[in-house]
């Protein structure tokens, strides 16, 4: 009986690459599912008299980033930070976490919602960058932050009765000249130490 024969070190190479590229697209597609379900938007609570919710600041992000609640429901929020750098939260309303180093975490008494109100991470950048939450009425109008982005962009056509102006200058008179004079002298000045 003859050996069996061996594959070319191409084939091998080849089926190895394919399959560690599958792998990784199954590795992809699992974390992308996994985070969906795991890290929801919004919480609506029911029923009134007080409530407490959980608030986690991570990545950039408040979770979660919308709350509605029954009108005069007592909100009391629990924030725990679960980022590697530093949060802290504060409403619109008044009501602020102090900072919170990694892994803190911290209680604010929202007393009862009445109205829409807003929330963020004070760290400098940390709003612009999307660090934001709403709490909202149930049964209100949404918050301004909540509606839809305005369409920006070079296909975007001007506003109704907009009207464009002239670009041009009307040409010079000869009427008016300025004459100026400058005395220009050059000077060794330090301009810091050493500098």
């Amino acid at each position: 009986m003859s050996a069996p024969a061996s594959r070319p070190p191409q084939v091998v190479r080849l089926l190895g690459g394919a399959v560690a590229v599958l792998l990784a697209l199954a590795a992809v597609a699992v974390a992308v599912l996994v985070g969906r379900g795991a890290t929801g938007t919004s919480v609506e609570v029911s029923g009134g008299g007080t409530r407490t919710v959980s608030v986690t600041e991570a990545d950039m992000r408040i979770t979660p980033s919308l709350i509605t609640v029954p009108a005069g429901t007592r909100l009391v929020l629990h924030v725990t930070n679960t980022d590697s750098i530093a949060h802290d939260l504060t409403l619109q309303t008044g009501p602020a976490t102090p900072l919170l180093a990694p892994g803190q975490s911290a209680t604010i008494e929202v007393g009862p919602v009445t109205r829409t109100i807003d929330g963020w991470c004070t760290v400098p950048g940390h709003r612009a960058a999307g660090m934001t939450m709403s709490i909202e009425v149930a049964g209100s109008a949404p918050s301004p932050s909540a509606t839809a982005d305005a369409t920006i962009g070079a296909a975007t056509g001007p506003a109704p009765g907009w009207q464009p102006r002239d670009p041009g200058l009307p040409p010079l008179t000869g009427d008016r000249v300025h004459t100026a004079t400058f005395t220009v002298t050059d000077t060794d000045t330090e301009v810091a130490p050493g500098v």
